[in-house]
């Protein structure tokens, strides 16, 4: 579910804990052991709002210190800055990693006890005329007690941000009247979003968020972070969404950022109007269930988010229109492996009647790369999307990445069901079940609707079992797992038919497997299919299959638990680990039963992880079969070394206009070869050159599992290497 986040127009700063944005933004304000201060300001006053108490995370375990390790005490002590102000702080942080560290709110003495070594400090103030200061005391050795002592008055260096149209004028705001109310002045942008963040050797524990819609032409005033940091091991990021005045005013996206031996006294990071990207042209198609259930709502949401260079969230900003609005986003070429921005955009197919929550379907993560938009898979939508304990990371893909080119439209497509165990060990009875975790489609869309309309039937030993109407999956297994029923084996089927695909009504229909007895019970999953032709670019209607190629992703995953003592609190981090499970790809003319198998490879150089697994591919002119309107069905079974099964059919998933002459013609026999030692010989004894089926020459020696054509002096054919 989405849960939507809406601002007041007035100015508000707001500091959230780092792990919140775990997330992304459209769930900051939900996430379990966040702290949240808000200061709004307003004509005629200024207001601090304090949220409840830091919450430990869901799925905390009580663990033990180290007691072979020694403890001391630290201290550090605000003091009121030069004005005699600022003495109580929003939050403290003693830091001695990214997962370990301790917190203290709104405190102006915090004691840690912590064991002994290396840790840094950060402190946060907002309660100033500026949106905030942050401070950090580096290098802090922890062999005894240590006394610590810093005021607000020692972040004497600032930094702000200013926004530029794509037009070349300064952005201007409303300003205050002085009466509570706005100025008869002209502006040109209606509010300012800036979520601020500063690192230092790479973390923080907080970032200041900013909403400010007065100011005038010194609205950056309001804007500015003031910070002691000066050395390169600090870098500081404006993450800024700037709002055209009006219902259908442009909204314009920027990620401003610099290390901090760049900055002298102070500094002003704004856009570079060359680099300004149109992307409200990108189309996104609904799906049948907004016809019922999206209570023609015509929205229409961004959302633009900073990761650093190892792949960790550093700031986002949202925003949602129902106009005709133009979005913009105003960045340089992606640059990998230095900070860099990722947007993704989303329609709402499934909506309560406040819009409260919603689904709907959202593109994949897309960013400028020079010369156009170019989108990218992570799997950070499921339950696969970490490889390792620790804090979740976005990374994206290579195989899997496409340009943006004529004719995309996310979600006009079919639906491939990536399928996870569900644990609730808190029920009464605790119990597991397998669920659809999440839809994708051919673009790596993420089809959230699907997940609220899916239907499901279960067998246990071939025998089908009861589902009362309306009974939801995990009401269902709550209750079957409180029978008294002997072991056996389980088979879940889920039918998802909230598909048209060329007018036609598609499905995915998912069936999973596995046996309660056995000590393998987590089926494996398909996690993406992906169809290209012969230029590489991502479709699923051709005019001829000639080099056109499927590519599909998944594996058998091992759960993992790991609890490790982040300092505040000790939490338990999930993970999995890829297994090989064997992957059977089969096509049949629409609506036929008559599947046939693609010969495929299993390419590992392209085996990916987190949230991927292996990479299958095959070529499309391996079809011979005809089909009545020109569209084939697809089968997909992943089977693990336990016989755990999933298998689904996706249907309709391609369209082929016209089967290809040329290669199609090439005999499939062997026809005077021979394959013996991973190449393929000519009987005759003459030289033989070999081709993949899109037609690219490869060496005839350690040929991997496919259909290659052989050439020799007096034949050619279609050879299986098996």
């Amino acid at each position: 579910m989405r849960e939507l986040i809406k601002f007041a127009a007035a100015s508000a700063v707001i500091l959230f804990s780092a792990e919140a944005y775990a997330a992304g933004p459209s769930r900051l304000m939900t996430n379990n052991g966040q702290t949240v201060f808000t200061k709004t300001v307003s004509p005629g006053g200024i207001k601090l709002d304090v949220a409840s108490p830091q919450a430990s995370p869901a799925g905390s375990v009580a663990m033990k210190a180290d007691e072979s390790t020694e403890s001391f005490e630290v201290t550090i002590t605000v003091d009121p800055d030069n004005e005699g102000k600022n003495k109580i702080p929003q939050g403290v942080w003693l830091i001695k990693d990214e997962y370990v560290s301790y917190q203290s709110m709104r405190k102006a003495v915090n004691k840690f006890t912590v064991p002994a070594g290396d840790y840094i400090a950060q402190i946060i103030f907002t309660n100033n005329d500026y949106v905030g200061s942050i401070l950090f005391v580096p290098d802090i050795k922890v062999d005894g007690p240590k006394d610590i002592h810093v005021n607000a008055s020692m972040a004497d260096k600032k930094i702000t941000t200013a926004f530029t149209l794509p037009s070349g004028e300064k952005a201007v705001l409303p300003e205050d009247n002085g009466l509570g109310g706005v100025a008869d002045k002209p502006y040109n942008i209606a509010t300012i979003t800036a979520d601020i963040h500063l690192t230092f050797d790479g973390i923080s524990k907080g970032s200041v968020q900013s909403v400010i819609g007065m100011g005038g032409e010194k609205y950056s005033d309001l804007l500015t972070l003031r910070t002691n940091v000066d050395s390169p091991r600090g870098e500081v990021s404006y993450v800024v969404k700037a709002d055209a005045p009006g219902s259908d005013g442009a909204k314009y996206f920027y990620l401003g950022a610099t290390t901090m031996d760049k900055v002298g006294d102070e500094i002003v990071l704004t856009n570079n109007v060359r680099d300004f990207h149109k992307v409200s042209d990108i189309e996104i198609a609904h799906s049948p269930a907004y016809g019922t259930n999206g209570n023609d709502n015509k929205t229409l949401g961004i959302d633009f988010y900073a990761y650093s260079a190892a792949s960790s969230l550093v700031g986002a900003v949202s925003a949602e229109i129902e106009g005709a609005n133009d979005l913009y986003i105003c960045t340089p070429a992606v640059d990998f492996s230095n900070l860099h921005a990722l947007a993704k955009m989303y329609v709402v197919d499934y909506a309560d009647e406040d819009e409260w929550i919603f689904d709907g379907i959202t593109t994949p993560y897309f960013a400028y790369n020079g010369s156009d938009f170019e989108f990218y898979a992570t799997a950070e939508d499921n339950s696969y999307s970490s490889d390792e304990p620790g804090w979740e990371k976005v990374k994206c893909n290579p195989a899997l990445t496409f340009a943006n080119a004529a004719g995309i439209k996310f979600g006009d497509n079919f639906a491939a069901c990536v399928t996870a165990v569900q644990t609730d060990p808190w029920a009464d009875v605790p119990f597991s079940y397998i669920a659809p975790d999440c839809y994708y489609g051919n673009y790596g869309e993420v089809r959230g609707v699907d997940l609220d309309l899916f239907e499901f039937s279960v067998k246990h030993n071939g025998t089908p079992l009861e589902v009362t109407e309306g009974q939801s999956l995990y009401d269902w297994s709550e209750k079957w797992a409180a029978t008294d029923h002997e072991p056996g084996v389980m088979t879940y089927t889920f039918t998802n038919r909230n598909l048209i695909v060329d007018g036609i009504q598609g499905q995915n229909i998912c069936e999973v497997s596995f046996d309660e007895n056995a000590d393998d019970t987590m089926p494996p999953t398909l996690q993406r299919v992906m169809i290209r032709d012969a230029n590489g670019n991502v479709t699923n209607r051709f005019a001829s299959p000639e080099g056109a190629t499927i590519a599909v992703m998944g594996a058998d995953f091992e759960k993992h638990q790991e609890s490790r003592d982040t300092g505040a609190w000790p939490t338990t981090f999930t993970y999995y680990s890829s297994l090989e499970a064997a992957c059977l790809i089969e096509y049949a003319a629409h609506g036929s039963s008559d599947f046939h198998e693609f010969i495929v490879e299993n390419d590992f150089q392209k085996a990916f992880s987190p949230g991927f697994g292996n990479y299958f591919s095959g070529s499309l002119d391996q079809i011979d079969v005809q089909s009545a309107d020109n569209w084939y069905d697809l089968r997909i079974t992943f089977t693990d070394q336990a016989e755990n099964t999933q298998t689904q059919t996706i249907s309709p998933a391609f369209k082929i206009d016209r089967l290809t002459s040329g290669i199609s013609d090439i005999e499939t026999h062997d026809n005077g070869f021979e394959v013996a030692g991973n190449a393929i010989h000519a009987a005759d004894g003459s030289a033989v050159r070999v081709y993949t089926l899109s037609g690219a020459e490869v060496p005839n020696s350690d040929l991997r599992s496919g259909l290659y054509i052989a050439v020799s002096a007096e034949h050619s054919a279609k050879i299986a290497v098996r």
